[in-house]
């Protein structure tokens, strides 16, 4: 099972790189010091019914603390202040650790193959956006957009 988690990391990794120091790299954007705010004591069953309740969708972000693009998206991504300001008024956030806590679940239900996969369900819990691996600002704006279009 870890052989299998460390070769579709690597792979991750590669595309992560190449996406990292593509086009847009360097940007200028303001840094949010608090970024995206994740529901530290939120189940997703929780979350979803949050999001029923406020109207919103909910994002999940599926990450384990020894992914290099995971923690490249809490560092960088998640900071940026237009993206904080966007996801921190249109969702309920979630981080869930595939490792810990109902992640394995969660990561078994969602069928997480690789890490970082980033998802956003609607208000009833289902899918309506997906993604894998690292994003930029302007490449996580663009997917969230899409995915709301869609509820």
């Amino acid at each position: 099972m870890k052989a299998r988690w460390l070769g579709l990391i690597s792979c991750m990794l590669m595309v992560s790189v190449s996406q990292a120091f593509g086009p847009g790299h360097g940007s200028a954007r303001a840094n949010n010091k608090s970024g995206i705010v994740f529901e530290q004591s939120l189940t997703l069953q929780a979350a979803v019914a949050r999001a029923r309740q406020t109207g919103q969708a909910v994002f999940v972000d599926f990450q384990a603390s020894w992914c290099g693009p995971c923690r490249q998206l809490k560092k960088t991504t998640f900071q940026d202040a237009a993206v904080a300001q966007f996801f921190n008024q249109q969702f309920v956030n979630l981080a869930v650790d595939v490792e810990t806590g109902e992640g394995p679940v969660l990561a078994e239900q969602f069928e997480i193959k690789a890490l970082p996969t980033l998802i956003i369900l609607n208000s009833r819990g289902e899918v309506v956006g997906r993604t894998v691996g690292f994003q930029s600002a302007d490449q996580l704006l663009a997917f969230a957009r899409k995915a709301l279009h869609r509820l």
